[in-house]
């Protein structure tokens, strides 16, 4: 009997590890940008999900971004909460070195972002 217990209990805990990872799987579906503390997508990083709208940054990340990494998608970025005031729309960036994303200061954004949302969905391509 005990041993049946167990089984069930680590059969239980399997499919809770795979539920979890399909929930993760399912998350990085979800249009998301990496924000960077320096340009170029270098130094510290912060992901930010952008499904549901206007997303305002955190306390700790506001007006802090350098580089973007769109992740080949449309967003928006703008310099006041609640995607007001000056909003420039990124779209998947080029692996040149003078594109917007690799280096905000191009777009006079270096940490000047406040919140961001998505444009459209993933591009292929």
């Amino acid at each position: 009997m005990k041993a049946k217990i167990i089984f069930l209990v680590i059969v239980m805990g399997i499919c809770d590890s795979v539920n979890g990872l399909r929930s993760s799987i399912k998350r990085l579906d979800d249009p998301y940008v990496t924000l960077y503390s320096n340009e170029f997508h270098r130094g510290e990083q912060h992901v930010e999900f952008l499904k549901g709208g206007c997303k305002n940054l955190p306390e700790t990340r506001d007006n802090w971004a350098s580089s973007i990494n769109t992740h080949n998608r449309c967003v928006d970025v703008c310099d006041m909460k609640d995607c007001q005031g000056r909003c420039i729309r990124m779209y998947p960036s080029s692996s040149t070195k003078n594109n917007f994303a690799l280096k905000l200061s191009l777009a006079e954004l270096n940490d000047q972002i406040s919140s961001l949302k998505s444009c459209y969905t993933l591009l292929k391509g």
